[in-house]
């Protein structure tokens, strides 16, 4: 059985100062309520400067979306930064990125058709990534190797690139960065999995045509300096199960999923973080909270998740990360609600 445990209390101040956009997947071109609170926050129509970032050796598909979306339609400056792997450590463009008051930073990397090993697993590993990717949208789900190519490109072997301390000064200095939630913590980024592979005995699961669960322990880019592993489309993608077993293989205790066509903002992401739930207009999605700490050891043995206290936050609710105290005028205690 699952319990629900959710503290509230009288306010949680949301303050001006680094900001940091999570974003659940999917984010469509339409959702008003995420795109302008990224534009706000880099500093509002006609003042912004968003550089997109993509781990290529040029613009790619996604990027060029999210540069049109800012500029056409949401009255911001943006620019496109390629970043490839020597470019991650080039001053040039470290500085670029400096001058912004934002940064997006894409996963949908161009495809490294000189790196053979890349090219012949994309063919054989099982996916359920589409070969096109879907139109109206940005953060869509990419190979799962990009996502290691990115985090390998801007925080090799755990340390920061150039490029990566400059995000870190943007943010530093006030501005927003976004991206894919699942690549933005310091604890163990998911690389691929379905649920049931990880459900069932966690990254010693190997049997084809079902994808293997791979975790990166070493963490993603630490853009969020508090231990939680992050998922994204989680909800349209049944991914509880598999963020609950990856906290249990990576021994961190928390951890944060995020819908499709969501975002998480981050207030002081780098200190004392404090997140509000940005969704779509009349959207029922937001962000499940899970806390594992007291799930009893046999029980892990036999995949049975048992003691997980969770919370889910929706609309305008605002949270401490640190502490989980939450303010909200819409959540309410589950404890008893809930059904195995």
């Amino acid at each position: 059985m699952f319990s629900s445990i959710l503290t509230l209390v009288t306010f949680l101040s949301f303050t001006v100062g680094q900001n940091l956009v999570l974003i659940g997947g999917n984010l469509r071109d339409d959702n008003t309520q995420v795109w302008n609170k990224m534009v706000q926050l880099a500093g509002g129509q006609g003042v912004a400067r968003i550089g997109i970032i993509s781990v290529s050796n040029r613009n790619t598909i996604e990027g060029d979306r999210v540069i049109e979306n800012f500029v056409r339609v949401y009255g911001a400056k943006a620019v496109g930064i390629p970043v490839s792997q020597f470019g991650a450590n080039d001053p040039v463009v470290a500085n670029l990125v400096k001058e912004q008051t934002g940064i997006f930073i894409v996963e949908d990397s161009e495809d490294k058709s000189w790196n053979f090993w890349n090219w012949v697993t994309s063919l054989v590993r099982p996916t359920d990534v589409s070969v096109e990717p879907p139109t109206g949208m940005v953060c869509y789900e990419s190979a799962s190797y990009k996502r290691q190519q990115l985090i390998d490109t801007l925080r090799p072997s755990g340390q920061d690139s150039l490029v990566l301390t400059a995000i870190r000064t943007v943010l530093n200095k006030g501005g927003m960065v976004a991206g894919n939630a699942a690549f933005m913590g310091k604890s163990a980024v998911i690389l691929e999995s379905d649920s049931i592979s990880a459900l069932v005995s966690g990254t010693r699961f190997i049997s084809f045509p079902r994808m293997s669960y791979s975790i990166r322990k070493d963490g993603g880019l630490a853009l969020l300096n508090t231990d939680y592993v992050i998922e994204s489309h989680l909800s349209e993608k049944g991914r509880e199960v598999r963020l609950m077993r990856t906290l249990l293989e990576s021994d961190v205790s928390r951890g944060l999923g995020v819908d499709e066509n969501t975002a998480l903002v981050v207030n002081n992401p780098l200190s004392l973080p404090v997140g509000q739930v940005i969704t779509a207009p009349l959207a029922v999605t937001g962000v499940l909270y899970f806390d594992v700490s007291d799930i009893p050891t046999p029980s892990i043995t036999n995949a049975l998740y048992e003691n997980v206290t969770f919370s889910f936050f929706t609309v305008d609710d605002i949270f401490d990360l640190t502490s989980v105290a939450a303010d909200s005028s819409t959540s309410y205690r589950l404890q008893g609600v809930e059904r195995d």
